[in-house]
């Protein structure tokens, strides 16, 4: 039941945010393909040792002269979208590491009022992924202001998986294999290897992503409440279409509330 919720609440999101949700399109959108190839952010290829993915956010790396919060909000969802097509990470989680060092305040002023406390609220609440672990490293000034207003909104459980380290290299070793390791952080890759393969792998699931836009989302008030009626076309491709079907199936039967 919780899953179901969460699912519905995410598509609700995305219908309602089009502006940051829609045309995920790495091929066909320049701005969005050209700040995965300046590799702020990435997904490392493999996984950690407990199987999960790993979100890699170099701060420095984002041009604020040509990015602004909404382009850094759009290649994270292209992340989040592109390795949710895999059931495995929908199972075992995914990792988060946030490199802030050599940040300064341009990068904290991009952010719109109670934009970046939408984002984390949103990204926890609705996003059907397991946000376990998420590792903050040199956090700018500016950094904690944000967190104390964003903290309202995140769940204690949340709370307790955020650790601000130092992020030298023998510290993320205990976690992370070398092998899947940008070498500026203990690991034997070069960035740019590890940039080129996030980027291929956003193409190959280009399709799939794009899906998501093709869904539709129908909402209508009854009796006080909101009810919800979801086409989930071929997203997950890797979920039977009966298991959708089936899903589909018990919303209509038991969503309506009141």
């Amino acid at each position: 039941m919780k899953a179901k919720k969460r699912l519905e609440k995410y598509f609700k999101v995305r219908h309602q945010n089009p502006e940051l949700y829609g045309n995920l399109d790495i091929q066909e959108n320049t701005k969005l393909r050209e700040i995965v190839e300046e590799g702020s952010t990435i997904v490392l290829p493999g996984t950690d040792f407990e199987g999960r993915r790993v979100v890699f956010h170099i701060a420095k790396r984002l041009d604020v002269c040509r990015f602004d919060a909404s382009d850094l909000i759009r290649s994270w969802l292209l992340a989040l979208e592109t390795i949710s097509q895999d059931e495995a990470v929908l199972c075992n989680g995914v990792t988060y590491v946030l490199d802030f060092d050599g940040v300064h305040w341009p990068y904290v002023a991009i952010w719109g009022p109670g934009q970046f406390q939408n984002v984390v609220s949103t990204g926890e609440k609705a996003f059907p992924l397991r946000h376990k672990n998420i590792l903050i490293g040199n956090p700018p000034t500016g950094f904690w202001i944000m967190y104390e207003i964003c903290k309202i909104a995140i769940t204690s459980k949340i709370r307790d998986r955020i650790k601000v380290k130092n992020l030298d290299p023998g510290y993320l070793l205990e976690s992370i294999p070398a092998n899947i390791l940008p070498k500026e952080y203990g690991g034997t890759r070069d960035m740019q290897e590890l940039i080129d393969l996030w980027k291929e792998e956003c193409f190959s699931q280009r399709d799939k992503v794009l899906t998501m836009d093709r869904t539709t989302y129908y909402m209508k008030e009854e009796r006080g409440w909101f009810r919800s009626f979801m086409s989930f076309g071929s997203w997950l491709g890797s979920i039977p279409f009966e298991v959708l079907h089936k899903v589909r199936e018990l919303m209509d039967n038991t969503i309506t509330m009141g």
